[in-house]
């Protein structure tokens, strides 16, 4: 870590780590920080389902019944799976892409071989992913983006968004 790193940060009022190791040592990362610094954690948990092309809804329940294939190609597919085992949502399959990659319609057209060995007739994929899918023909089968909600937590996972609003005056 650099100082200026350090002068940078304790500008700050306020930091939101998105993403960190569980062991993290928070303290350790400010040491000969003058003032106190608000330290939060953001986290995000699925809230319901909308359905690619039609835009239709679809409740965490709604897709709890379905057998489903989930699908994404992220830097970190283990959050999307995480996700949707908090929801209770059990795919059939889970599968991945590296991250950023260009959907093509033969790997839709495994993922449908896939879905139909799996005897699956949804999809579940992310919104990062939907948007670079959109165009492609998934036959007969349904797919949905997951919708995601933030979290204001704390290392522990315990809710502070009313903290957080505090600090920032809302």
């Amino acid at each position: 870590r650099r100082s200026s790193d350090l002068n940078a940060l304790t500008r700050a009022d306020i930091i939101i780590y998105t993403s960190f190791p569980k062991n993290y040592n928070r303290e350790r990362q400010f040491e000969g920080a003058e003032k106190v610094i608000s330290l939060f954690w953001s986290g995000s948990k699925i809230t319901g389902f909308r359905k690619l092309k039609a835009g239709n809804k679809a409740s965490i329940d709604e897709i709890k019944k379905e057998r489903t294939i989930a699908f994404c190609g992220l830097g970190s597919p283990e959050k999307f799976a995480r996700s949707l085992k908090q929801a209770n949502i059990k795919p059939e399959r889970f599968i991945t892409f590296r991250d950023h990659h260009p959907y093509t319609q033969g790997d839709i057209n495994k993922l449908m071989e896939i879905a139909l060995k799996q005897k699956a007739n949804v999809f579940l994929t992310t919104f990062k992913d939907a948007v670079k899918i959109e165009n492609l023909d998934f036959g007969e089968f349904d797919i949905y983006s997951s919708m995601l909600e933030i979290e204001i937590i704390d290392q522990s996972g315990k809710q502070r968004g009313d903290e957080f609003k505090a600090k920032l005056g809302l």
